[in-house]
């Protein structure tokens, strides 16, 4: 099974979050050949993980060797948001343990979330004044066009 953190619940464009990736091996046998794979979102870029893990094209594998049954490892990924930042709100990153011989795969995937406020794009809008004064011309421009006819 894997639980995954993030050291920050809210983040802005330019900081580094990291992740904290928990793998225990449920038993009933030890663990050989289990790998934990994190394909990093949008909108973030890898700066560093544990020994033993890899990034490549915006994924990271750490591979855990034996794993005792009963027994827990933990891996670290260090990503920096984007800036400006370009990703969903909020930035959702999921992590999943491949584990060759798994009896129960149901606790193999672990998703958190870090908000990032700021990245909503609004849509402009008129004021009450602004939308006045275009109905007066909309309608000045009206009169003109009936007039010429």
């Amino acid at each position: 099974g894997i639980t995954k953190t993030a050291d920050l619940a809210t983040a802005k464009a330019g900081d580094t979050v990291v992740y904290t990736l928990a793998v225990t091996n449920h038993g009933p046998l030890d663990s050989t050949g289990a790998q934990v794979i994190d394909t990093l979102p949008a909108g973030v870029s890898f700066v560093s993980a544990s020994a033993g893990c890899n990034a490549l094209n915006g994924v990271v594998s750490c591979g855990l060797g034996t794993l005792a049954n009963g027994a827990s490892t933990s891996f670290t990924i260090t990503v920096q948001l984007n800036d400006p930042y370009d990703g969903a709100s909020p930035l959702a990153n999921t992590a999943q343990v491949d584990a060759p011989g798994d009896t129960d795969p149901d606790n193999n995937t672990s998703t958190t979330t870090t908000n990032v406020p700021g990245t909503e794009h609004p849509v402009p809008t008129l004021g009450e004044w602004a939308m006045l004064l275009l109905l007066a011309a909309l309608a000045g421009m009206g009169a003109r066009q009936l007039r010429r006819r």
